[in-house]
Order: C-alpha cells, then structure tokens, then sequence
C-alpha cells in the first residue's frame, strides 16, 4: 500500500500503525491500518461471563482501514473480510433503533478506570461482546449493533471509521462526546444513544 501511494502520489504524507509516519505535514495523509483486527484481547473479569472474544489464531472479523485525510477530514473506505462498507453504501441503508440494543467493545489492559462505568452500561443492554475492533464499527455503520466503545485508539484505527459511521447516519465521538479526529478513545452508536452512552460513560 505505501509503496503504491508513493507512486502515485509522491507528495502525500503516510501514517500507519507499521513503519512510522512519512511527510505528515503534507496536504493530503493516508492513514493506514492494513489489518486491523488480528489480535483481540480478553475482557476484564467484569466481562467474563457475559461476554466472548476471537483471538489471532481464529478470528475472520478483521478489516482494513484506509483513509486520506486533508485538514482533519477523511474521506475512507473500511473493509472488513466477508463484509465491505463505504460511506455511501452505509448511507443507502439507514441505521435505525432496534428491539433489542446490542452493543459491542474493545478493552485493552491496564484501563480499569472504565470497567465500572462501562459495567454499568453492560447491564443496560440486552448483548454485550467484547470482539470488536473494526469489525464491531461496521456493525453500527450496518444496523446490526447500537454501541460500540473503545477507550483506546491510534489514528490509524479512527480516520477511516469517521465518514462510514457518519455516512450511515450514526455519531461518533471521543469517550466524552468530542470530535473524534485526533482522539485517543471512541464511541460510535445510533442516534438516540449515543447521548445515553456519553452520559453513562462520564457520570
């Protein structure tokens, strides 16, 4: 992918989970995670009963996220294996509230801080998994979860699922409902959530 980019575009800058930034301060940045997804760690103890997780060894809900931004704005396209999403496909199928909230996450080690406040949302929905990563996003851009929550991110995991929540109709912000661009935590979910999430998350 770099070395496609460079070709074809040899002044656009590249940020990427592998190989370090190249000429960041270019108009335009690709921000690049090629496979996104392939290892997944286990909830907290909170977590475990209620909840599953994939590991490297078995997991298909992996993706790619490609982005090129220009002044803080994406314009993406998310893959995800069996599943592709764009902005405009997610727009021709509008998200909307569901029977039963479903809701999905990524816990990393070391964030106990928010085990308890998101805990607590847990039991508010009808499901709760733990798979996450893009796969748990495209979900939401689909209408197949609500919620989904990730209290850390890079770059390179956010800049391509900004247009394809949005594209679908869905907000998607930091863990205290700001802009996600340049955030380090996200929450994406269906409209008439997402303030529900925000205020659980921050009580």
């Amino acid at each position: 992918m770099r070395r496609m980019i460079r070709h074809r575009y040899p002044a656009h800058g590249i940020l990427g989970e592998e190989f370090g930034p190249e000429n960041t301060g270019a108009e335009f940045v690709w921000v690049l995670d090629p496979i996104d997804g392939t290892v997944r760690l286990p909830p907290p103890p909170l977590f475990l009963e209620r909840s599953s997780h994939c590991s490297i060894t078995a997991s298909r809900c992996w993706g790619r996220l490609i982005s090129r931004s220009c002044d803080n704005w994406s314009s993406a396209t998310a893959s995800a294996q069996r599943s592709t999403a764009g902005p405009s496909a997610c727009a021709r199928r509008r998200i909307s509230p569901r029977r039963h909230c479903f809701a999905a996450a990524c816990f990393r080690p070391r964030v106990t801080r928010t085990e308890r406040r998101f805990a607590a949302l847990g039991l508010r929905v009808k499901q709760l998994r733990t798979w996450g990563d893009c796969f748990g996003y495209l979900l939401v851009a689909t209408g197949w979860a609500d919620i989904m929550c990730d209290p850390i991110m890079n770059a390179w995991d956010i800049a391509a699922l900004i247009p394809v929540v949005r594209g679908a109709g869905g907000i998607i912000t930091d863990w205290q409902g700001r802009d996600p661009v340049n955030a380090t935590s996200i929450v994406a979910a269906i409209p008439g959530l997402h303030a529900q999430v925000i205020a659980a998350l921050n009580p």
